[in-house]
């Protein structure tokens, strides 16, 4: 059970694969966390209503890495480990251009600017580079 002030995804989402039966944020009436924590003894879990938003949308939100080819989410793994396109196009025995053409697609399917973004983007959905 946690109680906390922060609604940042990556802590919810943390903590709800952790295994947390409850997710109370401090501005949380307080009538409403007494029968949130009362539930708890009948095998209930404790979402505030903002958590509870949250994660609904996020279980009924695409996956925007299942778009993703394969060669594309190899080479977001690189980009990942900090690999500039000449050493990925080397460590996958492909070109750089075709390294920039993929770049570009997966930027495009994860609507986002930059390559950083992207890793962040890959961190926070699988939390580890493979």
């Amino acid at each position: 059970m946690i109680l906390t002030v922060s609604d940042i995804p990556a802590d919810i989402d943390a903590l709800v694969k952790a295994g947390a039966d409850g997710y109370l944020l401090k501005d949380t009436e307080p009538d409403e966390i007494v029968d949130l924590l009362l539930g708890l003894s009948s095998g209930n879990k404790a979402f505030s209503g903002a958590i509870k938003t949250y994660l609904h949308e996020r279980a009924n939100a695409t996956d925007v890495f299942t778009t993703l080819t394969e060669r594309e989410m190899q080479i977001l793994q690189e980009v990942a480990k900090g690999f500039r396109n000449k050493q990925i196009a080397d460590r996958l025995f492909i070109s750089e251009s075709t390294v920039k053409v993929h770049m570009k697609s997966l930027l495009r399917k994860l609507q986002v600017p930059s390559r950083t973004a992207a890793t962040i983007l890959y961190l926070e959905r699988f939390g580890e580079i493979k």
